[in-house]
């Protein structure tokens, strides 16, 4: 144990010296500071380590507030003064939804680093025009805020799935009433997203709808066909918010994963067959399940925070990165790389319309 010590103090020296030298010396600027960008993308910040420039608010009011609660920072409500200011090197985007395209659009035109929360647009001609738009001016680093496509689960079971065979897979995402804005863009665009990054392209090959879209209840159940897979989803605004549930089982020919998105991951091995019979129905077999993600809460680490869980966290660590030159290459959630989302969108959009 006296030999261990040591090790072990040199390790954490290590870990905690690698973390103080991950610095960042861009300036960055906010457009929108509601309840996402308080709770969500400034926590990554300031845990980061980034440097907020700008505040940019729809009233003089709250802009005037931001400038008292966080000293340093400039408060304004004027977009094209950020746009213009040499000093900022990316902005992140998290305003009302539907102003997120016009936004979007100004900050790409300005050459300045983007991050837009989703959704981005609200269909796929103005997704179009921003992919147009970033090649047009070269833009350096675009990210569209689908922090789901960071999160840990999301990375080992990418991992896991590599080369095995999808059979089929079942997604439930169940929600309370959501009479507030448009369901499939602000609500379902996450699940929806989540299967196009795991599974690739997606078409409808089921479609029904029930419910009642006048009071926020809508619940589509889904068949989608993707090249290698074929899975069916329920996504529901007719069940509760507390609890609402999230569940992701997919079927491969070697086992059964199962996921609530975030908080953990396992898989249950399943048995072989010997000429078109189940082994487990002739012998005793203890069916073995491994667990490949649990977040217990038991020691309070940062990769067991709800916001680094979620994705949230190393999708504004990449975003920086990239606008800084640190990584190369298109961001995983880069605009060209949502694009198959917004197919998907929008043909279940025509789907909902044609009743």
């Amino acid at each position: 144990m006296k030999l261990m010590l040591p090790l072990i103090r040199r390790y954490k020296r290590l870990r905690d010296l690698r973390q103080m030298n991950d610095l960042y010396t861009g300036a960055y600027a906010m457009v929108g500071f509601g309840h996402h960008a308080v709770h969500h993308l400034l926590p990554c910040m300031q845990h980061l380590g980034l440097q907020l420039h700008s505040v940019c608010c729809s009233s003089a009011s709250k802009a005037a507030a931001v400038a008292r609660k966080h000293p340093g920072v400039r408060g304004t409500t004027s977009l094209r003064e950020v746009l213009d200011d040499k000093e900022i090197d990316g902005v992140f985007v998290a305003a009302t939804p539907s102003a997120h395209f016009a936004i979007a659009r100004a900050v790409l035109e300005s050459g300045k680093a983007l991050f837009v929360e989703k959704p981005p647009c609200t269909s796929l001609e103005e997704l179009d025009c921003l992919i147009e738009t970033a090649k047009s001016v070269g833009n350096r680093s675009v990210t569209v805020g689908f922090q789901r496509r960071f999160s840990p689960v999301t990375d080992r079971l990418r991992q896991e799935l590599r080369g095995a065979a999808v059979h089929s897979y079942h997604y439930r995402f169940l929600t309370g009433a959501y009479p507030e804005g448009d369901v499939l863009t602000d609500l379902f665009i996450h699940p929806l997203d989540w299967v196009c990054f795991l599974f690739g392209e997606a078409r409808v090959r089921s479609f029904t709808s029930v419910g009642r879209d006048s009071q926020g209840e809508v619940t589509l159940l889904l068949v989608l066909e993707h090249r290698e897979a074929v899975g069916c989803l329920e996504l529901s605004t007719a069940y509760t918010w507390k609890p609402s549930m999230e569940s992701l089982e997919i079927n491969t020919r070697t086992g059964i994963y199962r996921t609530d998105g975030a908080n953990f991951l396992d898989c249950t091995e399943k048995s072989p067959t010997f000429f078109g019979i189940p082994t487990e129905k002739v012998f005793r077999r203890t069916a073995c399940t491994r667990h490949l993600i649990e977040n217990d809460g038991f020691a309070p680490t940062a990769a067991g925070h709800t916001i680094v869980k979620q994705g949230f966290f190393d999708e504004v660590r990449d975003f920086t990165r990239r606008t800084e030159g640190k990584v190369r290459g298109n961001s995983r959630a880069g605009l060209e790389s949502v694009r198959p989302t917004f197919v998907l969108l929008e043909e279940i959009r025509q789907r909902m319309e044609e009743g």
